[in-house]
């Protein structure tokens, strides 16, 4: 469970650092991002995901983990939180 919290954090602050700015709320491209992250998330979609990580990850966000590396973590979320 620690270990998929990390990860979620781990996708924000990539949020943040492909943005260039700060954690601000006034930030409308951080709350953009994140908004899209959550409302994802929230979705349970694997196809979802993908096409927002395309979106909003960083490359080097993108490398790190293929399309079914990450369609196994959307499906351990929703697993775990369920909707």
């Amino acid at each position: 469970m620690f270990r998929r919290f990390t990860t979620v954090i781990g996708l924000l602050l990539t949020f943040l650092a492909r943005s260039g700015g700060t954690p601000h709320a006034q930030n409308p491209d951080v709350r953009a991002r994140i908004d899209a992250l959550v409302e994802t998330l929230a979705a349970g979609d694997p196809a979802r995901f993908e096409a927002m990580a395309a979106q909003h990850f960083a490359t080097e966000a993108l490398e790190r983990r293929t399309p079914e590396e990450r369609k196994r973590f959307v499906e351990r979320m929703r697993a775990d939180f369920g909707r």
